[in-house]
């Protein structure tokens, strides 16, 4: 007895320490928007409930139903569950049904699971004292236990004042129509989820440890394709908490304790005289915050997930295997089951009784943050971006949580599975009916996570008319998407526009059947024989595109080949030969003889017959020049001209240049002038002055103070640069 007396002052003690750390505990609102009537319309908060099954990123229409005479939902020995067996209630057709129910005389998760045995789709709960929204938690013991695991519908608590004006409208015999709206319940800014999983080591606390280790196994895979596809980041966190100074030398705080009563947990049994204590359970704690950060520094961070599955499986409380500090065999045979040092973790672990960093920043992570987060005191919670997660642990229902936290039209594909979304396209679904009744042609429904979509049907898109109002029009596909379908674009190919859509038809030849069901020659034609049916394919492709179908219209037409007459349809007499030498070959140098679906026209001077101008070319009785003397002499005067332009511009390009050198040499070298000067003897028998040159580009002040040749001092005549 003093062993459980001992625990229980010691859960008094932690509490304790919750307290003077000004703990702070977070609301978790969702949002009731009343469309009818007007006397209540407006918005109101609901507190979401730590159990049920919130419906993260969707939202829920439905009629309000208070079950008057049953409103407390509590079960009894005249009902056990609530409500009588034959309570019924009318349903109204599309809205789901929001069951208003009492606070007070039983569990909240009895009213809740007691509801929606009765047809309820979502339970609101009136609190029945006038004060802030609360957080309605599920308690620990069996019974409560198994209602939470049954229980499948939304949860949410109203303050006293709003319910009470719904009420009012009810016992009025109104309408109340409603949305429970949980789309911005969690944060979802980008394409990456972050989310914790409180919780601690603790397996033999019966049916509560068993509900976590069970979520835990089941959610692995879901985890496993969220991790290693880059959509989420998970992090492992323990519930910890520390001794008050006062309390140090208790029994309590030292065998519960780790380093001198900074790591605290509550004993497994609640009796410190008999099996495993909190000091144990940290320990493990810390071991599994080790093996989590060897797995990340190995790049291998899903095998915590195999650990704590192996361990739950192989080192049960109730067997008497889990580690301790005097034996941590069959941890550690786990360890090495999955391909992991033990010795690593061993180093990451350090002493029990130093101070270690991982359990520091738990303390620490444990307490609320600035970014509106509350303090962790529920086991277990999940943390998804930061907010607490309020329902049901279970796989199915933590998934839609991690899908709503991830921005709007980037969920993964997991996200899109029917056991966590509902296909609200079905017929019958409110999608269904809203996207079916639309003018602007948006009639296909799209289911989405977060609810549906209506959209332009299949072959159609959504254009803005001069007002800016969207509409859908038809697309024409066959200019488009189907030219790459194989079954769409070939030879005998003919694709049919509709609104919306298109189809595709193969249209057979019916020509290559021998000409059927036209004429068709008896005798060949240039080798060969010919036929009166003409396959329109070509037309049949383009009245298709304009939507219309080949299909009962034939594939040809018969009309006679050049060289013959008639109607064509007629297999044997539908066209007769066309004599061409009565109309055409009709010159005096012409002879013309006719053939079966040709003639001959031969020209007497020797020349080339042009049927299309019906005229001999070449050297006839007028003396007419050859068509291939034309061409000769044309090809003669184009070189001749290319020749002479040739010449021409070597010719011009060399006087060019010799002009272009004369010009510089008479700059630098005046030849002419010096050589007439020489003779006038002008120059001494000096040479020119080197600096000459230098003299004349500076404007004809020579370099030096001594005189050039047989001139005055001071005076200097600068050479005509013009002159050649």
């Amino acid at each position: 007895m003093r062993g459980v007396q001992g625990s229980l002052l010691f859960a008094t003690l932690v509490l304790s320490a919750l307290l003077s750390s000004h703990a702070k505990f977070i609301v978790e609102h969702g949002s009731l928007k009343i469309t009818n009537p007007d006397s209540v319309k407006g918005n109101y908060d609901i507190a979401l409930a730590n159990f049920g099954v919130p419906l993260y990123g969707a939202d829920l229409r439905g009629v309000f139903h208070y079950p008057s005479g049953y409103a407390m939902a509590c079960s009894d020995p005249t009902n056990p569950h609530g409500f009588p067996d034959d309570y019924h209630f009318a349903k109204v057709p599309g809205y789901s049904t929001l069951f208003l129910l009492d606070r007070g005389r039983c569990r909240f998760t009895e009213k809740v699971i007691n509801a929606e045995l009765a047809g309820a789709d979502a339970v609101l709960i009136c609190d029945n004292v006038d004060e802030q929204l609360i957080t309605m938690d599920a308690g620990n013991d069996m019974t409560t236990l198994k209602y939470v695991n049954n229980i499948s519908v939304p949860a949410a608590l109203l303050t006293m004042r709003d319910c009470a004006k719904i009420k009012q409208e009810l016992f009025n015999s109104h309408t109340v129509v409603g949305v429970i709206d949980w789309s911005e319940a969690l944060p979802h800014p980008d394409d990456r989820v972050e989310w914790e999983f409180w919780s601690d080591s603790n397996n033999g606390c019966g049916d509560k440890c068993n509900s976590i280790m069970s979520f835990l196994k089941a959610f692995h895979s879901d985890v496993e394709h969220l991790e290693s596809g880059g959509y989420t980041k998970f992090q492992p966190h323990y519930l910890t908490y520390h001794c008050l100074d006062e309390y140090l030398d208790s029994r309590e705080c030292k065998e519960q304790c780790l380093s001198n009563g900074q790591y605290c947990s509550t004993d497994p049994e609640d009796d410190l005289d008999t099996g495993y204590s909190g000091r144990d359970v940290v320990l493990e704690n810390l071991r599994q915050l080790c093996v989590f950060q060897v797995a990340n520094e190995t790049k291998r961070p899903l095998l915590w997930w195999d650990y704590v599955s192996q361990l739950t499986d192989r080192c049960k409380m109730s067997e008497s295997k889990f580690p301790t500090e005097r034996s941590a065999e069959c941890a550690e045979g786990v360890i090495s089951a999955i391909g992991m040092s033990v010795d690593h973790v061993r180093t990451c672990m350090g002493r029990p009784d130093d101070s270690h960093p991982l359990l520091e920043k738990e303390k620490l992570a444990q307490m609320g943050n600035t970014d509106g987060r509350g303090d962790v005191t529920i086991n277990p919670t999940v943390i998804i971006n930061n907010r607490h997660y309020r329902g049901k642990l279970d796989p199915a229902a933590v998934l839609k949580a991690l899908c709503a936290g991830f921005e709007i039209d980037r969920e993964p594909d997991i996200c899109n599975n029917p056991t966590i979304s509902e296909n609200e396209c079905e017929e019958g679904k409110r999608g269904f009916q809203d996207c079916g009744a639309r003018e602007d042609g948006k009639t296909r429904c799209v289911d989405t996570f977060r609810g549906y979509e209506c959209q332009c049907p299949s072959g159609a898109s959504a254009v803005q008319d001069a007002s800016g109002t969207e509409k859908c029009e038809d697309e024409n596909e066959c200019l488009g998407i189907a030219m790459e379908l194989a079954h769409c674009n070939c030879e005998q190919c003919v694709c049919i526009n509709s609104s919306p859509g298109f189809q595709c038809e193969t249209v057979t030849n019916t020509c290559e059947q021998y000409g059927a069901p036209c004429w068709s020659s008896e005798k060949e034609v240039d080798g060969k024989k010919v036929s009166a049916c003409k396959y329109n394919i070509e037309q049949l492709k383009k009245d298709g595109i304009n939507g219309i179908t080949p299909v009962g219209r034939p594939s040809y037409t018969c009309e006679c080949p050049e060289g013959f007459e008639g109607d064509g349809l007629s297999k044997t007499n539908g066209c007769h030969n066309v004599n061409e030498c009565e109309t055409k070959c009709q010159g005096e140098d012409m002879e013309c003889k006719d053939s079966y679906g040709s003639f001959a026209c031969t020209c007497t001077s020797g020349g080339l017959y042009d049927e299309e101008n019906d005229v001999c070319l070449g050297e006839g009785k007028g003396g007419g020049v050859s068509a291939g003397v034309v061409v000769t002499i044309i090809v003669i005067l184009v070189i001749v001209f290319a020749v002479g332009g040739y010449g021409l511009y070597k010719y011009r390009l060399r006087s060019y240049m010799d002009a272009e050198i004369r010009a510089i040499m008479a700059q630098y070298m005046p030849l002419d002038k010096e050589a007439e000067e020489e003779e006038m003897g002008i120059h001494g028998e000096a040479g020119p002055d080197p600096g000459m040159m230098g003299g004349a580009m500076m404007g004809g002040i020579p370099n030096g103070d001594e005189p050039l040749g047989n001139e005055p001092a001071g005076t200097y005549t600068s050479p005509n640069l013009n002159e050649v």
